[in-house]
């Protein structure tokens, strides 16, 4: 609510999510946002210096009721010029839209049912790969567990992984409760490499309560790094 002092566990979440993705680019200036951004999402892409982000949220009506509750920063953000929202299905969005981004970004819920499952599709993946300039990086996480543990997160994951690669030449996964997918085609663009991400994460020059840049450390621990691209890879192939 406005009268929380700090940002919460959810913000913070959103933070992590946002940062970690926008380093992926060198420099993004075009950015399509699909869900996420009344959590804080959308505050925290905007810290960056882009151009443009369009904010795809479904529901008008959802949109004005939270508006009373999401943070001062979410407001900021949806007041911000550089901000479009669009009202519309995520979904038919991508595959209507003759736009082209530096970054696609899709903060939804897992794939728990046929509505949202939509959104880890092939032919998904592809749509949204058309929207990509040629430098462009896409985006897409789901929950997970430790070393990705259980049959059925594991072959989720790697599900989605092998889905991926056939749209995108390069894929890193990353992360260890939740993973991250990053996406392109474009060499040298998305990357697992610490210093990397720092760097271009102190070029931007940005504040923020919910992220710094000694949390690339944590998300990238080399042992973890491995394990889980290990299995993504090769879990359930000969």
């Amino acid at each position: 609510g406005p009268e929380a002092v700090t940002p919460g566990l959810e913000e913070q979440e959103a933070a992590t999510f946002a940062h970690f993705s926008m380093v992926q680019h060198k420099k993004p200036e075009r950015i399509l946002l699909i869900g996420g951004g009344l959590r804080g999402t959308l505050s925290e892409i905007a810290k960056h210096p882009v151009e443009r982000i369009d904010y795809i949220e479904l529901d008008e009506v959802l949109t004005k009721v939270a508006r009373p509750y999401v943070s001062p920063a979410t407001l900021q953000a949806l007041a911000d010029p550089r901000v479009r929202l669009i009202h519309t299905d995520g979904r038919l969005f991508v595959k209507a839209s003759k736009e082209k981004y530096d970054m696609i970004i899709v903060d939804v819920p897992d794939p728990a049912t046929a509505v949202l499952n939509r959104y880890y599709t092939r032919e998904f993946f592809r749509e949204a790969e058309a929207l990509l300039n040629p430098d462009g990086v896409f985006v897409i996480g789901t929950t997970s567990t430790p070393d990705l543990r259980g049959i059925a997160i594991a072959n989720r994951n790697a599900t989605i992984y092998h889905t991926l690669r056939t749209a995108f030449s390069r894929v890193l996964p990353a992360g260890e409760r939740f993973v991250f997918y990053f996406a392109t085609n474009a060499p040298g663009q998305v990357s697992l490499d610490v210093s990397t991400l720092q760097e271009r994460y102190h070029e931007r020059n940005i504040e923020t309560e919910g992220f710094s840049h000694h949390h690339f450390q944590t998300l990238l621990q080399q042992a973890q790094l491995e394990r889980v691209n290990w299995i993504v890879r090769n879990h359930g192939r000969n």
